[in-house]
């Protein structure tokens, strides 16, 4: 290849890379950060950013995002990153650590973010929003209820895969969130190294209108991960309180983790234990969370060690296994070279379809359900010039519909069989092929999984503005409403067993607290009591004159 003075590449000569090296890139051009690269691949969070490493060398560039911009040029592909004006490829400074990503004996996955257990998200992959709140406002979203292949109502994209016709996702018009839902984003420099640095919850006020609020920034260290629990029971941060835990470059003989809990939904947080070294959390269980343990112990192989917080056991792939991920969630495992994917008591979970994939590259799995269904993603395509992200809904182990998109897709949270929010680069030209702006953001997104219909959300403002220019955004958790917040009562509103002052305590919880608003009122006492769901889904009973939001049916 030979590069002008226009292009970013410095490099004037085509290297030749390595199967591995390919996937790589591919992964880069999508925009996934090292740990999802690692777990797309099934590598280390280290040896994903050792191959990262070694490409940026073997091109002579400064960046991922100028590795990225030379294999779309060589792939004959549109660029994405043009869309950061004022020089972004000599944005190298914002990059966590100056050095290349050296290979070292970390935990497994610094970024990751592993779900429970198999022990379910709670939620009925068929239930919408609760009744009287479909949202119909202009130019925000609704949900959509489609729940099967005959319900699939996406324009036809003229191909089928494994028999299976494949509807075409579209870009809708971009809006703000429905009411009943709370977005917990990631908050970061877009496309470097670095941890991320805050974590945001995104709602609708009373008044309908946009609500940001900074859960957690830590006041010294650093976030070097994360888990939240998509059923909203428990919440985990792994701060890196001593030393280097890893990002770029080895971990520091001095580092140590000290974990923080949230049992409210992230409003407040509470040390739990430190320990040495890298830890991160890989889900939740009656009996704690489960910690992972993992170690990098040479170029592409680890050891998976996970271990239940206070108890000895420890668990460990099955011979001949590697971890499976949803999203950065351990699910269970699967066998080299097999689409047989198990629980993580070594029982059958599914045989995922046979579909054509990028260099062969595993079907991901993006959310489980619960009653067989599970949604899964793959990236695949004719040839090098043309890959998309594929989206397929399965239940009962069958493949019923699939939807294709564009390749920089990423879902971060699957609500619903009909909804998923996540990530996407997006232009303008996207949303009206008019216009002549073909510069693109990386933007945190909503999925219609049953039109197929992406709906561009702004967390932050118009979602074209300066707002996504620097930003992650990554949307890690969703949780549907509708819901009621506290307010006014200081550390401490009591939740209830029943509607009295002498019911039995079921929790205690702090201002701006979000609990679910079950629509029921009572009187009792002299007081108007509001049944509500704690975050850990039990029932009970509050006062609503500490809930904003809380209004007596008529």
């Amino acid at each position: 290849m030979t590069v002008t003075s226009q292009s970013p590449m410095r490099t004037t000569r085509e290297p030749e890379w390595t199967p591995r090296q390919r996937e790589v890139l591919d992964l880069l051009v999508r925009g996934r950060t090292n740990s999802q690269i690692g777990d797309q691949l099934g590598i280390s969070l280290d040896g994903a950013k050792w191959h990262v490493s070694e490409i940026i060398t073997r091109l002579g560039v400064e960046s991922r995002d100028e590795a990225a911009e030379y294999w779309r040029h060589h792939n004959g592909l549109r660029l994405r990153f043009s869309r950061l004006s004022g020089g972004f490829f000599g944005w190298s400074a914002l990059k966590w650590g100056a050095g290349a990503a050296l290979v070292g004996a970390i935990g497994i996955a610094a970024a990751v973010v592993l779900l429970v257990l198999r022990e379910g998200s709670g939620g009925d992959p068929d239930q919408g929003p609760a009744p009287g709140h479909r949202n119909t406002h202009p130019g925000r979203l609704t949900f959509g209820h489609g729940n099967s292949a005959a319900g699939l109502d996406s324009a036809p994209s003229g191909e089928t895969v494994a028999g299976v016709p494949v509807g075409a996702m579209s870009f809708g018009k971009p809006g703000s969130l429905p009411v009943p839902l709370s977005v917990i984003v990631e908050r970061g420099c877009y496309q470097c190294d670095g941890p991320a640095e805050s974590f945001d919850r995104v709602t609708l006020d009373v008044n309908g209108q946009l609500k940001v609020e900074t859960l957690f920034k830590p006041s010294s260290g650093y976030i070097s991960a994360s888990y939240w629990d998509p059923a909203g029971r428990e919440h985990y941060l792994s701060i890196c309180s001593r030393g280097y835990c890893g990002g770029v470059g080895p971990i520091s003989t001095d580092a140590q983790t000290t974990i923080h809990r949230s049992k409210d939904g992230g409003v407040t947080w509470q040390p739990l234990t430190t320990l040495d070294g890298f830890v991160s959390v890989a889900g939740y269980t009656a009996q704690g969370p489960v910690l992972n343990l993992s170690s990098y112990t040479a170029p592409g192989v680890t050891d998976w060690k996970f271990q239940v917080l206070g108890q000895s056991q420890v668990i460990r792939p099955p011979a001949g296994a590697e971890p499976v991920f949803s999203d950065n969630r351990l699910i269970g495992w699967r066998k080299t070279g097999s689409r047989d994917v198990l629980n993580i008591d070594g029982t059958p979970l599914v045989t995922l379809p046979d579909v054509p994939t990028v260099n062969g590259r595993p079907v991901q799995i993006e959310g489980l359900l619960g009653n067989g269904t599970i949604l899964i993603s793959w990236l695949a395509g004719p040839d090098s010039r043309s890959y998309s992200t594929y989206l397929g809904l399965m239940k009962n182990g069958a493949l019923v519909s699939v939807l294709k998109g564009d390749s920089s897709l990423n879902i971060g949270s699957v609500l619903t069989q009909a909804a998923a929010f996540g990530n996407v680069s997006a232009s303008p030209a996207d949303i009206d092929p008019t216009s002549p702006d073909k510069n693109e953001k990386y933007l945190p997104a909503y999925v219609a999984l049953d039109t197929g219909q992406i709906t561009l959300l702004e967390l932050d403002g118009p979602v074209f503005s300066s707002a996504y220019d620097f930003q992650r955004n990554i949307i890690r958790l969703v949780e549907p409403g509708p819901f009621v917040r506290v307010k006014g009562a200081g550390d401490c509103l009591n939740v209830r067993q029943s509607p009295s002052t002498t019911g039995a305590l079921l929790g205690c919880f702090a201002d701006n607290v979000l609990l679910k608003n079950l629509g029921e009122t009572q009187q009792s006492g002299g007081i108007t009591w509001w049944k509500v769901q704690t975050p850990d889904g039990t029932p009970g009973w509050a006062s609503a004159e500490f809930l904003e939001g809380s209004q007596p049916r008529q």
